[in-house]
C-alpha cells in the first residue's frame, strides 16, 4: 500500500482547502476516487465546493463515504448482499432480535452479573434496549481488534485493576459467545469491521486512490482497513511540524498530544437562548462565514431570532393567566381553572 500524508493546516478551514487540493491532483475527472469524511454533512459540503469550482464545466464527482460506512463500501461490489464468502450479511434489526432473545433466555447468574436488575420476561422493550446497548459496546470492541474475552488479558498486559469488573467481563464474554453462535456466518457491523480489517476480500473500491478528509480520529481497525487498500492519501488538518503526531493515515498519536497545550479561545457565557444566538451570529460575522460559506449568516440570523421567540415564549409562560381563542372568541381563563368551550 502507498500512503501519502498531506498537511493541509489548521490555519484554514479544511474543506475548501481540500477542494483545492483535490481539482489539483485529480482535475474534473474524480469519479475513480473514494472520499472518506469525518460525517456525512461534511461530505456534502466538500461536493459542493467541488462544483462550485467546476461551475459550467463538465466533471465526475467523487464517491464520498464516512468512516464508520467505510467496510461496507470497500467491500460493496466483492459480492452482493452478502460477504465474500457468499454468507448473507445480518441486518441490524435482526440481530438485534437474536441478541434480545438470547439474553432473555440467558442464564440468570451469568445475566445478572452484566445487569443486576434485567427486564421482566415480557418486557421485549427492554430486551430490544438492552441488546442494542451490548451491540455499541461490541462494536467499540471491533474498533480496536478486540471481543469483551480480550478485555480481561489486555488489562492485565497494561496493569490495569479491572477489580469486580472482572466477574462482569467474564459474564459478557460468555454472552458474546451465545450471540456469535447464533449468528452463524452472517457478519453485522463489529464483525464485518473485523473481518475486513484482516482477512475479508475487498472490492474494486480498495483498488483506486481513496484519500481521508480531515479524519483524525481513527481506531486501530479502520486504520488496519485502510492500509489494505492500494492507493491511500490522508489530507490532514495538521500542520507539517507535528507530522510525527500522526500516524501512517493521520491518525492522531495520544502520546504526542498529551504532552501538547491546546490553546482554546475564552468561553462566552450567556443566560438566556437570545444572548446564546447572539453570540453565534457574532462569531459567524467574524470569520466563519466569510471563511466558509455564506449560508452561516442566515443561520446566524435565524438562530437570533428564534433566540427572541423563545424569550417571548417564556415571558407568557410565566403569567398567571392564558388566553384561548376558539372559532374567534376568547377567554380568559385564570391559571388553574377549568376550560368550557362551547
Amino acid at each position: 500500500m502507498a500512503t501519502t500524508l498531506e498537511h493541509l493546516g489548521w490555519d484554514k478551514p479544511v474543506l475548501p482547502a481540500a477542494a483545492r487540493w483535490l481539482a489539483q491532483r485529480f482535475g474534473d475527472q474524480l469519479g475513480e476516487v473514494l472520499l472518506v469524511v469525518p460525517a456525512a454533512r461534511a461530505g456534502r459540503r466538500l461536493t459542493e465546493l467541488l462544483a462550485e469550482r467546476f461551475d459550467g464545466k463538465s466533471w465526475t464527482p467523487p464517491g464520498v463515504t464516512t468512516l464508520r460506512a467505510l467496510p461496507g463500501r470497500l467491500t460493496q461490489d466483492a459480492a452482493q448482499d452478502a460477504d465474500p464468502a457468499g454468507e448473507p450479511v445480518l441486518e441490524p434489526l435482526a440481530a438485534d432480535w437474536i441478541r434480545a432473545t438470547l439474553l432473555r433466555d440467558a442464564d440468570r447468574g451469568v445475566l445478572e452479573a452484566v445487569v443486576p436488575r434485567p427486564p421482566g420476561s415480557d418486557d421485549w422493550r427492554g430486551w430490544l434496549a438492552l441488546a442494542r446497548q451490548l451491540g455499541r459496546l461490541d462494536d467499540e470492541l471491533a474498533g480496536a481488534l478486540l471481543t469483551p474475552a480480550d478485555v480481561p488479558g489486555q488489562a492485565a498486559e497494561h496493569a490495569v485493576d479491572l477489580g469486580m469488573s472482572t466477574d462482569r467481563w467474564v459474564a459478557l464474554a460468555q454472552l458474546q459467545a451465545g450471540y456469535d453462535s447464533a449468528r452463524g456466518d452472517r457478519h453485522d457491523a463489529a464483525s464485518m469491521l473485523r473481518a475486513a480489517a484482516q482477512t475479508m476480500a475487498l472490492g474494486p473500491a480498495a483498488a483506486g486512490p481513496v484519500v481521508l478528509v480531515g479524519v483524525t480520529d481513527i481506531a486501530p481497525a479502520f486504520a488496519a482497513l485502510v492500509q489494505r487498500c492500494d492507493q491511500v492519501t490522508a489530507l490532514s488538518p495538521v500542520p507539517a511540524e507535528h507530522a510525527t503526531g500522526l500516524g501512517p493515515v493521520g491518525q492522531l498519536r495520544t502520546t504526542y498530544w498529551d504532552a501538547r497545550a491546546v490553546m482554546a479561545p475564552e468561553p462566552i457565557v450567556c443566560d438566556r437562548p437570545s444572548d446564546q444566538a447572539a453570540a453565534a451570529a457574532q462569531a459567524a460575522h467574524a470569520g466563519l462565514a466569510a471563511a466558509d460559506h455564506p449560508a452561516l449568516n442566515v443561520l446566524a440570523l435565524l438562530l437570533h431570532r428564534v433566540g427572541q421567540q423563545l424569550d417571548v415564549l417564556k415571558q407568557h409562560s410565566s403569567t398567571d393567566a392564558r388566553h384561548i381563542q376558539n372559532e374567534g372568541r376568547c377567554r380568559r381563563v385564570e391559571a388553574g381553572g377549568t376550560v368550557h368551550i362551547r
